[in-house]
């Protein structure tokens, strides 16, 4: 059976493990709206750059402007992760600090990584009927 989980990478030194321990505090406070990341919805959102003035628009308090100043989120995207025309889930990708912003070409390998893995829950699913 398939549940959804968290996927997280980070390399061994230390400035790597402490921004993976702000992210982990940053979800753990701040878990995704379902109004915005919705598994219903059956189109991508894209932000190739975010600015400033949008995050004091959406964030709840001090701290969750801190946090996403210093994990840095240059851009964004979520694709649906679709199998049979049926939305099952969601993916999220965030551009940090000092890395280039998500491009077209980007948006369109995530989305055909979200049919692949709608594709995957989909097989794995008839598996284990």
């Amino acid at each position: 059976m398939w549940t959804p989980g968290r996927l997280l990478s980070y390399g061994k030194n230390s400035r790597s493990l402490l921004q993976h321990l702000r992210l982990e505090e940053y979800l753990e406070k701040y878990p995704p709206d379902k109004r915005v990341v919705s598994i219903t919805t059956e189109t991508s959102y894209y932000d190739p750059q975010i600015l400033d003035s949008q995050l004091k628009i959406m964030i709840k308090d001090e701290r969750q402007y801190e946090l996403l100043m210093e994990l840095g989120s240059n851009s964004n995207m979520i694709v649906p992760i679709k199998a049979r025309e049926k939305v099952r889930g969601s993916l999220a990708f965030i551009a940090g600090k000092n890395k280039p912003n998500f491009s077209a070409q980007d948006l369109a390998l995530a989305e055909d990584l979200g049919r692949r893995a709608g594709i995957a829950i989909e097989n794995a699913a008839t598996d284990d009927a």
